[in-house]
C-alpha cells in the first residue's frame, strides 16, 4: 500500500486542481512507442497551441507545475511507469485564453495553468486504466496490511 500513496496523492492534487484550472479546448494525447529518446520536446506556440513529442509524465509533471526535472523531493513515490510510457500530445486552448502581448515569462505562466487542467483531466483516464488492469494487485496488497 505504501507504493501506492505518492501516486494517490498526486491524483488527488490534480483532481483538486481541475475545478481551478482552465482547460484546453481540445487535446489529444497519445501513446508513444518510439525507442528513440532523442526525440523527446515540447513546444508552446503562440495563440495557446502546445505539442509534446515522445514526452514521459514525469517531465510533463514538471513542466507543468515548473518543478526540476532531475530527482527532487517535489516529485518522488511515483510508479516507474511515470517516466516510462511516453505519449505525443497536441493541445489548444480556447480563443481568448491567453492574451496577447504576454511576456515570455507570463505566457508560460497562463500554458501551465492550461497543462495542470490537461493532467488533472489525462489522470482520471490514466487511473481508471491503471485500476482496472491490476485488481488482483491491489487485494494482494489490501491483504497484507491486515496481518
Amino acid at each position: 500500500m505504501l507504493f501506492l500513496r505518492p501516486a494517490g496523492f498526486i491524483l488527488f492534487a490534480a483532481l483538486c486542481a481541475s475545478a481551478q484550472a482552465p482547460a484546453f479546448e481540445v487535446a489529444s494525447i497519445k501513446p508513444n512507442a518510439s525507442p528513440d529518446l532523442r526525440s523527446i520536446g515540447y513546444d508552446m506556440f503562440p495563440g495557446g497551441r502546445f505539442t509534446a513529442t515522445n514526452m514521459p509524465l514525469r517531465l510533463l509533471i514538471s513542466l507543468a507545475y515548473n518543478v526540476p526535472v532531475n530527482p527532487s523531493e517535489r516529485i518522488s513515490g511515483l510508479p516507474e511507469w511515470v517516466m516510462q510510457e511516453r505519449y505525443d500530445i497536441e493541445a489548444k486552448a480556447p480563443e481568448g485564453a491567453i492574451p496577447s502581448g504576454l511576456s515570455d515569462v507570463e505566457y508560460r505562466a497562463q500554458m501551465r495553468k492550461l497543462l495542470q487542467g490537461l493532467l488533472a483531466d489525462a489522470s482520471r483516464r490514466w487511473y481508471a486504466m491503471r485500476r482496472k488492469k491490476f485488481p488482483r494487485t491491489c487485494c494482494w496488497w489490501a491483504k497484507m496490511d491486515r496481518k
